[in-house]
């Protein structure tokens, strides 16, 4: 019998959980999240279970100074009964001051003035003082600026933060295999974005697969009508 309401929910949320325990163990001494409901319980959030209730959360990582900071609010795909982000925040912070100095965000629901996924950095840059200023802006600092990053469907992820920290040697890493976690977590998560992609291009997957010499037949009549026509 198929699960309903926060159960259905929670347990949605529990495979993208493990995934994500196995990469902040490449980083963080012993990594714990917390998967909770939100009301009115059509929605929950995964974060790092630091005690606190704050978004995002914070979590240590092999670097003393260096803290992580994320947090993943999720529902459920009423089409396909699959996990949905609908907001995130994944940053590199600094203690005790807290002070975020990049951090990757996505929000499905920012509207249309705003790249829902987007990059911030924090820091002081002349350049963009005189960029804002030349282009009529008024001065405002620069980890305010909405740097586009991919998009819905190709942002990028807690392993691409994660690989960043480490070629970056920001964090000293807990395996000497993190190469092949990472890659093996990037396979997986390239693998659901082109299956929940091929949800909302089938027509040009259908042509793709067709160059590549698959048969495809097109769905029984009263299925979905192609947008261009084809």
């Amino acid at each position: 019998m198929p699960k309903a309401g926060a159960e259905a929910l929670l347990d949605a949320g529990d495979p993208f959980a493990r995934d994500l325990l196995d990469v902040l163990q490449l980083i963080c001494p012993a990594p714990s999240l917390v998967n909770g409901e939100l009301p009115p319980g059509d929605r929950a959030i995964l974060r790092p279970d630091d005690g606190s209730t704050a978004e995002p959360g914070i979590m240590r990582t092999t670097t003393s100074g260096i803290d992580l900071r994320f947090f993943f609010k999720y529902d459920v795909d009423p089409e396909g009964g699959y996990l949905r982000i609908q907001t995130s925040t994944i940053g590199l912070s600094l203690t005790p001051s807290g002070r975020c100095l990049l951090r990757v965000e996505y929000d499905r629901e920012k509207g249309p003035d705003q790249p829902d996924a987007h990059v911030h950095v924090d820091a002081d840059g002349a350049l963009w003082g005189k960029a804002l200023t030349l282009s009529g802006q008024p001065l405002r600092p620069l980890h305010t600026l909405h740097i586009p990053a991919g998009g819905r469907r190709f942002r990028p992820t807690m392993e691409d933060f994660v690989e960043f920290l480490l070629r970056g040697r920001f964090v000293t890493p807990t395996s000497d295999g993190w190469r092949d976690v990472l890659r093996a977590k990037r396979r997986e998560w390239e693998e659901r974005q082109a299956r929940a992609a091929a949800r909302r291009h089938e027509f040009a997957v259908a042509d793709t697969l067709r160059g590549l010499g698959w048969t495809i037949h097109p769905p029984p009549e009263g299925g979905p009508v192609d947008p261009d026509g084809r």
